[in-house]
């Protein structure tokens, strides 16, 4: 019996547009209907001319986060690499050049785990897990020329002409990391500041939080947030901001590497940095007054 079954259903689409229990329906203008229902099955509904790389690029990205959602996994709006402790998450909004920085990164010798959508597990005292997706990037030309690589190896994205998915499986990581640590990146003068407590779940729960509009639908919200207090009680946070400019990049990437090498052994957060999740319950509330981002990529 497979983990997660995938099929093709011709059936004609429901006449009800309520979902039944533990269901989640989304509808893509002249692509497919896909109907993502327990945790454990997609049901894709082909439109008439629908275009095949449209149909997986919707399938392997908000199909499968609303499959996460369900079964109480954590997706991320991140990147990640391997390094020699464990999975090191590169997380933000969209435009905040995630998946720009995770290929440079990789271009130096990282190996790939995700890009963009970021799977990971936050339960209890356990160290969070971080799984591998899809070895590719999603990358704008102008990242692409600056990196040097043969757009030969790409496919343009369905969404914007623009940008392009770069396949590098021969950097892709397998198996499942530990997670290490998580940095935010933002634009700004080149610095890195470690973040803690309130201030960094504040700040995860923003720039990480993947498709609010699919939190809101297939996802418990409660417990959404609380999986980000456990990530933020296992692992530390940092802010990453650097400058906006495509002819200086090697240079914060050349610092993000040396932060790396610095705290090759992130150290347990003191008591004062650490969530406490009793006071969760009375602050849950304050997920419907996030400005979660929504969007498709």
């Amino acid at each position: 019996m497979p983990d997660v079954e995938i099929r093709t259903d011709s059936s004609p689409p429901l006449d009800s547009p309520t979902p039944d229990p533990g269901e989640y329906r989304l509808s893509v203008k002249d692509t497919a209907e896909f109907r993502i229902a327990g945790g454990s099955r997609i049901s894709v509904l082909p439109k008439s001319g629908s275009v095949s790389r449209r149909l997986r690029l919707f399938l392997t990205r908000s199909a499968w986060g609303a499959l996460l959602y369900q079964r109480g996994l954590l997706p991320l709006h991140a990147g990640a690499i391997q390094t020699e402790s464990g999975a090191v998450l590169l997380c933000g909004r969209r435009g905040d050049g995630k998946s720009t920085l995770t290929a440079f990164l990789c271009d130096r010798g990282f190996h790939l785990i995700t890009d963009d959508l970021c799977c990971t597990s936050a339960a209890g005292p356990e160290i969070p897990i971080v799984f591998p997706s899809v070895p590719r990037f999603k990358l704008w030309t102008d990242s692409i020329r600056e990196l040097g690589w043969e757009r030969t190896d790409s496919v343009p994205d369905q969404i914007r002409a623009e940008k392009l998915h770069y396949f590098r499986t021969a950097r892709a990581v397998p198996e499942p990391q530990p997670l290490r640590s998580i940095y935010l990146l933002s634009w700004g003068e080149l610095r890195i500041e470690r973040v803690a407590g309130f201030t960094a779940l504040n700040r995860l729960f923003r720039a990480g939080t993947w498709r609010g509009d699919l939190l809101m639908s297939a996802c418990d919200p409660a417990s959404h947030f609380r999986r980000c207090a456990e990530l933020v009680r296992q692992a530390p946070i940092w802010e990453f901001w650097r400058p906006w400019d495509f002819r200086v990049l090697c240079s914060p990437t050349d610092a993000f590497v040396a932060h790396l090498t610095q705290n090759r052994t992130d150290s347990k957060l003191s008591p004062r940095g650490c969530v406490n999740l009793s006071a969760l319950f009375r602050c849950c509330a304050v997920c419907r007054e996030y400005n979660i981002v929504t969007e498709e990529g």
